[in-house]
């Protein structure tokens, strides 16, 4: 893996919980935007998701390469899963947690194993090197969204 991919990856945990920190009591359940995750929901989604990114993607692409993997409706999940009553708290550590086992996955890698594919029946084809990529630049959304927040007062 990159150093940069990596990197980034490592450091989003932390982002995130400064972001909150700079976050007002008004502003956690508000909506990001129209039809987007609040700023506790997406510290939920963050931390519920990463395991799936993880585990159901990249570690089945190494596991089963070519293999087809199952897409999710977010929206739906979060409503399942209650993200909007979860404890930040609890959210921000199962994400940094989370996350390290997702470094920890990628830096066991051989270049075959980040060569590995999968196809996501909407997106198409991804490498795990790709996907790692991926990750990051959801990691990068999500805290565009936040910044939006906590910039307006």
């Amino acid at each position: 893996m990159r150093y940069y991919i990596l990197h980034g990856l490592e450091a989003t945990p932390d982002i995130f919980r400064r972001l909150f920190q700079l976050l007002r009591a008004d502003q956690i359940d508000a909506p990001t935007g129209e039809d987007r995750f609040t700023p506790r929901e997406i510290i939920a989604h963050l931390a519920d998701w990463e395991s799936i990114l993880r585990d159901e993607r990249m570690a089945r692409a190494v596991r089963e390469p070519g293999c087809t993997i199952q897409p999710y409706d977010e929206v739906l999940r979060a409503k399942e899963r209650g993200y909007a009553t979860l404890d930040i708290e609890q959210q921000l550590a199962h994400f940094a947690l989370e996350r390290k086992r997702t470094i920890e996955f990628l830096n066991g890698l051989t270049p075959l194993q980040q060569s590995a594919t999968f196809v996501h029946p909407e997106a198409g084809l991804f490498t795990v090197a790709e996907f790692s990529c991926a990750l990051l630049g959801h990691d990068v959304y999500h805290i565009e969204q936040l910044m939006n927040v906590v910039s307006t007062d």
